[in-house]
């Protein structure tokens, strides 16, 4: 791959279409609203500052990781995520939420606490609603102290779509 390089692709799933995209390092975006892909691509474009090209190829490999996933075939997306760029608190939420196990959740104040800052719940929320690579870094495990489960940038029911299709018992 070409220094400073994007590949994305996209495949369809039984959630709908996802969009992805990888450089050198790992998965840099994972778009599971077909309307983000605009936005998700300027981000990149200036998080990376290299160009993106659409290269189905080298993304097989990525797409049937994720495609055993979401079709309940796999338990763990075993990819390497590329978070450069990103703020360093929003990088260690997101190295905190890959902790947390298949089938399980946490809640936003756990992931606060881990992160050192047990009042940063909000600051987590937000972090994970930026969540670049969400799947991959499962931001859909993270939920309310009360059990709610509160928001997500899919939306609740892809929230609960993909806490259901790791059998995680919803309120």
């Amino acid at each position: 791959m070409e220094k400073g390089q994007l590949n994305f692709g996209e495949f369809a799933s039984p959630f709908g279409p996802v969009w992805v995209c990888l450089s050198e390092a790992g998965v840099t975006a994972i778009v599971l609203q077909p309307a983000e892909v605009k936005r998700v691509k300027r981000d990149l474009l200036a998080r990376f500052h290299g160009r993106l090209r659409e290269n189905p190829e080298r993304l097989a490999p990525v797409i049937r990781v994720l495609e055993q996933y979401l079709e309940g075939k796999a338990k763990e997306i075993a990819l390497q995520a590329d978070l450069a760029g990103l703020p360093p608190f929003q990088q260690r939420v997101l190295r905190i939420l890959q902790t947390i196990p298949f089938g399980e959740a946490r809640s936003y104040q756990w992931v606060a606490t881990m992160a050192g800052n047990p009042g940063a719940s909000r600051a987590v929320g937000s972090a994970c609603a930026a969540n670049p690579v969400p799947l991959l870094i499962p931001c859909h495990r993270v939920i309310a102290k009360d059990g709610s489960l509160g928001g997500f940038r899919g939306g609740v029911a892809l929230k609960k779509r993909l806490l259901a299709l790791e059998g995680y018992d919803l309120p």
